[in-house]
């Protein structure tokens, strides 16, 4: 297993965009709407890039461990799950 921060990206992108999305009306959100989708797909493709080249990857956040903070861990299936609906969410928007 590689600690990999590459992880946070997926969860931290929409969260910050959808934010801004809501700061600005019309054709701005709708652009940022749609900016959203893409790098979060293309976050998510490269988190599937980085697990298919060292097979297992996890990313304490805060630096806190298991059984007080939260850890993220992506393998194999959790990379094929976050590119499918990186492109699910990429068509539909």
């Amino acid at each position: 297993m590689t600690q990999s921060s590459i992880l946070i990206w997926p969860v931290l992108w929409p969260l910050v965009l959808g934010i801004v999305v809501f700061l600005f009306r019309g054709r701005t959100a709708l652009w940022l709407s749609l900016a959203a989708a893409v790098g979060t797909a293309l976050t998510s493709f490269n988190v599937c890039r980085a697990v298919h080249q060292s097979s297992t990857l996890f990313h304490e956040v805060g630096g806190w461990g298991a059984p007080l903070g939260i850890v993220l861990r992506a393998d194999g299936l959790a990379a094929v799950m976050l590119g499918l609906s990186g492109l699910v969410g990429l068509v539909i928007s």
